[in-house]
């Protein structure tokens, strides 16, 4: 079974594995090291290239699963290997800000974010 923490590394993973024209990542946290089995033998982040769709990543700045250098280093990476990308850090914003089962939930950044997948997914998706 996949706990819920690999479930949205998942995302990042199949995007650059799988030719899908559009994936939404929400805080997909251990791209950077070889934490978990998915990240081995080689980060995920290693895998960026195979983006080939449109990619939109969403973050909180407060988010306990980064470092605003893992960050930076995943940014930097979508740019420099020329992925067509948004990557959104919300100011102020904890972990988990689009469940609204949880206490981190912030529903002005999950609107957003929400609006931001939609919109992505049509223009993509058709």
């Amino acid at each position: 079974m996949v706990g819920p923490q690999r479930r949205r590394h998942i995302g990042y993973y199949a995007a650059a594995r799988f030719p899908f024209a559009a994936v939404a990542t929400f805080y997909p946290g251990w791209l950077t090291d070889a934490t978990i089995p998915l990240g081995r033998p080689t980060p995920t982040l290693d895998l960026t290239p195979g983006i080939k769709g449109r990619l939109l990543f969403l973050v909180g700045d407060g988010d306990n699963l980064f470092t605003p250098s893992q960050r930076d280093e995943i940014a930097a990476r979508l740019r420099d290997d020329g992925i067509d990308h948004d990557f959104v850090v919300y100011p102020d914003t904890p972990h988990g800000f689009f469940c609204d089962e949880r206490d981190s939930y912030r529903p002005a950044e999950a609107a957003d974010a929400f609006s931001r997948v939609t919109s992505m997914l049509a223009d993509h998706l058709g």
